[in-house]
């Protein structure tokens, strides 16, 4: 998919996610919108979110197959994000060391935290059949879709 094509996807689904937040006072119903938009928009085996609670994170709304419900912080691809507290882009998740596999169909994926007040609350997770499929791109969008949540998660 050309940079042009990915610009213009997510330009689309941020008009659309814009209004679920602006519109939906409940975070679980954002964060569902939020998901089935970017699933149904990037064609991807899973999107969700993971909210920090206790120092591990929590499984929150997503489309895609059941994955692991909670995910220790020394743990994957989101445990590394959350812990860093800065986007994770993976090109071949085989190339990870202690990724955690939800779905045998994962080639790449991209982990991005919110981080409000020094500490991170959510993480916005997706995973591509494609190897290679995530760039900074997205990385840039999911963390403009995070800030459209704000600080209320």
């Amino acid at each position: 998919m050309s940079v042009d094509d990915r610009n213009a996807i997510y330009l689309r689904a941020l008009g659309e996610i814009e209004q679920v937040v602006r519109d939906e006072p409940d975070a679980i119903a954002r964060q569902a919108v939020i998901a089935a938009i970017l699933f149904r928009e990037l064609n991807l085996i899973w999107v969700g979110f993971y909210r920090l609670e206790d120092n591990v994170l929590v499984l929150g709304p997503f489309q895609g197959p059941p994955v692991c419900t909670r995910i220790a912080l020394s743990a994957g691809v989101c445990g590394t994000a959350a812990r860093k507290q800065t986007p994770v882009i993976v090109p071949d998740v085989r190339q990870f060391p202690g990724y955690i596999q939800g779905s045998g169909a994962t080639q790449s994926e991209i982990t991005v935290p919110l981080v409000v007040e020094g500490g991170v609350r959510l993480i916005l997770d997706a995973d591509s059949g494609e190897i290679d499929y995530f760039s900074q791109i997205d990385a840039d969008f999911f963390d403009r879709i995070l800030s459209a949540l704000g600080e209320h998660v």
